[in-house]
């Protein structure tokens, strides 16, 4: 499984195209505002949010508001300058960690975070953007926190919406390949992006000791709830 380097591909500038709402296709609209839904029903079950790969800190306003702790860990030195200006301008209970999720257990002990209260929300499919997968499970089993990872489906339908909508980003020579891990893209200047199959996905995190509900959501996304997590709304 072969993945570019993140920070060299964020901390370029070259990623930034994908933040950028006028490149998203409307399936990736509505993806975007269903994790805000998300994020609600899960509201209840933590007092601390702990954003992984938040970048400029996507859900840092969303905490604030709704009164929740903000621990973001971000490795791209330069969106976690821009995050901590956002976390002056609101004066907010916020704590930006310039980091990789595979670190989460020593960010959480410096920090003094009881994992019992505090959610692991990986949003946008950031959990398809890290160099290695393995680790980043292994250090989430490890640290307690209930996890909420937000990505993509294999699906056609999924797939399709998301090579246009990297093709809107202006990302050449795209390439995309499904192997029996997921369904990736890459494109020359080090886009590389996973969206893992659902099987695997579970079966990789249940050998590290997480069980994972998948659920799928706005058409092309799916949301993997930790078994402490899984909102009752979604039960019915």
């Amino acid at each position: 499984m072969s993945h570019s380097d993140p920070q060299t591909f964020y901390g370029s500038g070259a990623g930034d195209a994908l933040v950028n709402p006028a490149h998203y296709p409307e399936e990736i609209v509505c993806f975007l505002s269903a994790e805000s839904e998300i994020l609600e029903l899960c509201a209840s079950s933590f007092s601390t949010l702990i954003e992984c790969g938040c970048m400029d800190g996507r859900f840092l306003p969303w905490a604030h508001d709704h009164g929740k702790a903000y621990i973001g860990i971000e490795p791209v030195e330069r969106y976690v300058t821009q995050a901590r200006h956002t976390v002056e301008a609101l004066q907010a209970n916020a704590v930006m960690c310039c980091d990789g999720a595979e670190n989460i257990c020593a960010i959480l002990t410096d920090h003094g975070i009881d994992p019992r209260v505090a959610m692991a929300f990986f949003p946008f499919n950031s959990i398809g953007n890290v160099s290695a997968i393995m680790p980043v499970v292994n250090a989430l089993a490890q640290s307690d926190v209930g996890v909420c990872i937000s990505t993509y489906q294999t699906t056609d339908l999924a797939t399709d919406a998301r090579r246009r909508y990297y093709e809107r980003c202006g990302y050449e020579q795209l390439r995309c390949r499904t192997t029996q891990e997921g369904v990736c893209f890459e494109a020359i200047g080090g886009l590389c992006t996973w969206a893992y199959h659902v099987p695997y996905f579970i079966s990789l995190a249940h050998d590290h000791g997480i069980v994972f509900t998948a659920i799928p959501f706005a058409g092309i996304g799916v949301v993997y709830f930790s078994k402490n997590l899984y909102p009752y709304e979604w039960r019915q």
